[in-house]
């Protein structure tokens, strides 16, 4: 009987319990029900930061015992996978990869994102690899594909350039990378391929091919390189393209071929900014990447004691620092309501000219004053002026003519009929004429200043924008349509050349370094392209802010600025003719994306509109 009893009362406890709980559940579901009261909160747990593992060289048929040793690694380390080439020797071959690289790494198949090496393309097409791999390796005419890994942007390139059209800043390739970045600023980045810049192994070492796609990263900000290809572990400082340490804005590059080929396992002298090197451990390079952050540590094979880790910062997509220091100094208001186009600034005569509505207002430079105003310019774009002659030149887009004026009185003095909807205008001392850019018959106007006539039509082909003389007799015009720029002879009034700006797409302003024969290209591709203006060739490009609509250079500081519509400029040093590095970017407002710069000063203006008030942004240290 007592036990019987005792049986009884837990019954009842664990009755009473239940019930209790059902009563409790029941009020907080009314609870909840009710709008009037607080939610309860539910503590959920955090999702670990994702982790990224991996290694190249992997999988020999000859000799597995390295990629099993790894694979065994890997078993144990949760996260996306990343295989950076070479995977199955010794010639990428479907029975390579079912037999060798299958049974060891191949277990990971479904976690991981391969790049390409050269031994893949000992098949034809690197077929065995796409094969295997299927979609997981993008593309398979290409080979280069990107994902996103939690906060971080992650990029598979192919440096197996002569199979996929190059490597150059031009290359399919190139073009793909440097959209890929602008559409992923910001954020934290890392990229890997096969084959590296910077290798202190014996065997391959430096592979210059590559740098045009390392100096695209470098300018977009991207932490972390990683690649393989010589069979050992190299760990290098932040560094730029040239391969100089660079510890605030540097890449970070890791080689890691040590996934478990065993040969060609020796070093040279190390290179520049090598900071850890191992070539008899098989390992694997694991990643923990944070939001704005990143932790790596070399797992090593079993009974091996090597290993290497550490921390690093991002650098969230952030040029160089402010060097420059520009920054908004003052805002001289407009009255009047309309929209806006070009600026130009006559040097000599201190006056600002800005385009507004269906007039021209004329500004001291340096005071910021209204001193006058030219008007009954319908549909105003741009103003060119011939100090020497006294005469200035503003194109009207709604009447398709051009206004001449006097310089000194400001007063019109004549009326050219031109091609139709001209936009950009600007005056070739060389020749001494006017060129009206028209942008609804895909012409140029080419006036004689002294006399204000028409003397010839050039076709240019595609839909034109700005323009720049170079003092010598050429003018080089952008072709936004056809990402184009074109070379000009002025005297005999006809294009001489006809130049791609890939990667560039739609250019849209243009500045020149006369002396060095340098273009500055913005593009709405998010870059400003550097050209050569005597071959064409495009020496490298920079990110740049959104929507840029002018560009200038000021010759005697070597900085190139690009206003942009988003409402930044972005300024870039030129430190040699083909060496060029972000330098700021200045915050302004949105829709200045016009601009003039002042040589004597060297300030910007820049026209906008601020809560209605049409204004003149001045930008100087």
């Amino acid at each position: 009987m007592p036990n019987i009893a005792k049986c009884k009362f837990e019954a009842l406890i664990v009755l009473v319990a239940v019930i209790a709980a059902v009563v409790v559940s029941r009020a907080e579901t009314m609870k909840s029900a009710d709008p009037s009261s607080p939610a309860v909160a539910v503590p959920t747990a955090q999702a670990p930061d994702p982790v990224l593992v991996g290694a190249g060289d992997i999988a020999s048929c000859d000799d597995l015992a390295g990629a099993r040793a790894t694979a065994k690694l890997i078993e144990n380390i949760p996260g996306t996978v990343f295989a950076a080439g070479d995977l199955a020797y010794p010639n990428g071959s479907d029975e390579d990869f079912t037999n060798c690289y299958g049974p060891t790494w191949g277990r990971f198949k479904d976690r991981t994102r391969p790049a390409p090496g050269n031994h893949e393309y000992h098949s034809d097409g690197a077929s065995g690899y796409v094969r295997y791999f299927g979609a997981a390796a993008g593309d398979p005419n290409k080979g280069y594909y990107s994902y996103d890994l939690g906060a971080w942007h992650i990029i598979a390139l192919n440096s197996e350039c002569a199979k996929v059209g190059g490597c150059d800043a031009a290359s399919p390739q190139g073009q793909w990378l440097y959209q890929d970045l602008a559409e992923h600023r910001n954020g934290c980045t890392l990229a890997y391929f096969h084959k590296p810049l910077f290798s202190s192994g014996l065997s391959h070492g430096n592979d210059p091919q590559m740098k045009a796609l390392w100096e695209a990263l470098y300018h977009a900000g991207t932490d972390i390189v990683i690649n393989g290809h010589d069979h050992d572990y190299e760990r290098f400082a932040p560094q730029d393209p040239e391969g100089s340490a660079d510890p605030k804005h540097g890449i970070r590059e890791f080689v890691v071929g040590s996934g478990g080929k065993n040969s060609h396992r020796v070093f040279a002298a190390p290179k520049p900014n090598s900071e850890v090197r191992n070539a008899d451990t098989f390992g694997v390079l694991k990643l923990t990447l944070h939001a704005k952050s990143y932790d790596w540590e070399f797992v090593p094979e079993a009974g091996k004691s090597f290993t290497d880790s550490g921390v690093g910062n991002c650098l969230l997509g952030a040029p160089a620092p402010s060097e420059s220091n520009y920054q908004v100094t003052r805002k001289i208001e407009i009255p009047g309501q309309g929209s806006w186009d070009y600026l130009t600034i006559d040097d000599a005569a201190r006056r600002l000219y800005v385009s507004h509505g269906t007039q021209v207002e004329v500004l001291d430079v340096d005071s910021g004053t209204i001193v006058g105003k030219i008007p009954n310019t319908l549909g105003v774009h741009g103003i060119a002026v011939a100090p020497e002659l006294g005469r200035g030149f503003v194109t009207n887009g709604q009447s398709s003519t051009v206004t001449v004026f006097d310089l000194k009185t400001l007063k019109p003095v004549g009326e050219v009929p031109v091609g139709k909807k001209p936009d950009a205008t600007i005056y070739d001392p060389a020749t001494s004429r006017v060129f009206a850019f028209n942008g609804g018959s895909n012409s140029a106007s080419v006036i004689s200043a002294a006399d204000a006539k028409v003397v010839g039509t050039i076709d240019l082909g595609g839909g034109p924008e700005f323009a720049v003389a170079d003092g010598t007799g050429y003018v080089f015009n952008n072709l936004e349509d056809e990402s184009q720029v074109v070379k000009i002879d002025s005297r005999k009034m006809r294009v001489e050349e006809r130049w791609p700006t890939a990667p560039c797409q739609s250019p849209s302003s243009l500045a020149m370094d006369r002396a060095n024969h340098r273009l500055f290209i913005g593009c709405r591709s998010h870059v400003m392209a550097v050209m050569n203006a005597d071959t064409g060739q495009v020496i490298t490009t920079l990110p740049i802010g959104d929507h840029v609509d002018a560009t200038a250079f000021d010759p005697d500081s070597r900085l190139i600025f690009n206003s942009n519509g988003e409402g930044t400029v972005t300024v870039i040093r030129q430190e040699t003719p083909d060496k060029y590095s972000v330098s700021q970017n200045v915050k302004t407002l949105p829709r200045a994306k016009t601009m003039a710069l002042d040589l004597k000063t060297h300030q910007l203006f820049l026209s906008t509109a601020e809560a209605g008030q049409f204004v003149v942004l001045v930008v100087g240290k």
